[in-house]
């Protein structure tokens, strides 16, 4: 028994229940909105290193409630998973996976939408998360700007490393956040105008200034070296003429 907290699709819901939310794939689609109470009653699904339940029946309570979003970042969750795979003990006070989240990130790439799936790179305390919104448009969170600071709620799915050893320790490898609409993702402070290309674009300019500058200093230095030279050449042919004529006037005044 839990509450409806997303329905990804006709036959995938995800149940929350206190600390504990689990993914329940249903047998057949049913109008199930996000609020309601619902009871069901499926198989063990195996096919992830956390399991839920496949071919479920639901059967609505006609109960609403309201399920607020737990505030916990992408590395709180690694971190309760990490320490709960390498100790072997039950991850407190939950593993998160399949519960309603929020927190705050940092908008690191807006991936190409690919099926009408679109995708947000975050960025939150060094935790990388992959954000999706299924079928939306084209135009959904196309005007996010990279580097705005975000708030995002969602709900987190542990991902695992596929080839780990058998009877190994599993750890998580980073975990993904499904959004439930384009509401879901909250714009609080705009990047800086100066951006990392911008900047780099400054330095790259001011670089090129100097560079010009100490190209335009060689040449003068250079240029006024060679006047130099030949200023101080027309000075010694200068002497010489004069020491010449004096020793000329000497032998004519002798004459």
């Amino acid at each position: 028994e839990g509450v409806v907290t997303f329905a990804a699709g006709p036959d995938l819901i995800y149940l929350q229940d206190g600390l504990n939310g689990v993914r329940v794939r249903v047998r057949r689609g049913e109008d199930l909105r996000p609020g309601a109470r619902v009871e069901v009653v499926g198989f063990v699904d195996d096919s992830r290193r956390i399991r839920g339940l496949k071919e479920a029946l639901v059967r609505g309570l006609g109960r609403e409630e309201v399920v607020e979003p737990l505030l916990v970042g992408p590395d709180e969750i690694m971190k309760v998973n990490t320490v709960s795979a390498k100790t072997s003990r039950i991850a407190s006070p939950g593993d998160y996976d399949g519960r309603l989240i929020r927190f705050r990130a940092r908008l690191a790439d807006v991936p190409v939408a690919q099926s009408g799936t679109q995708r947000l790179l975050l960025e939150a305390n060094g935790t990388r998360v992959m954000a999706a919104l299924m079928d939306a448009g084209p135009q959904v969170l196309a005007g996010l700007e990279r580097d705005s600071m975000l708030e995002v709620t969602g709900i987190a799915e542990l991902m695992f490393d596929s080839d780990a050893f058998p009877g190994s320790a599993v750890l998580p490898t980073e975990v993904h956040l499904l959004l439930r609409g384009e509401e879901d993702v909250r714009v609080v402070a705009r990047p800086s105008w100066w951006t990392r290309a911008r900047v780099l674009y400054a330095l790259g300019g001011v670089l090129l200034a100097f560079g010009a500058a100490m190209v335009w200093g060689w040449q003068l230095r250079r240029r006024v070296r060679v006047q130099a030279l030949e200023l101080a050449e027309h000075l010694r042919a200068r002497r010489e003429s004069e020491v010449e004529f004096k020793a000329t006037l000497r032998e004519r005044n002798r004459l």
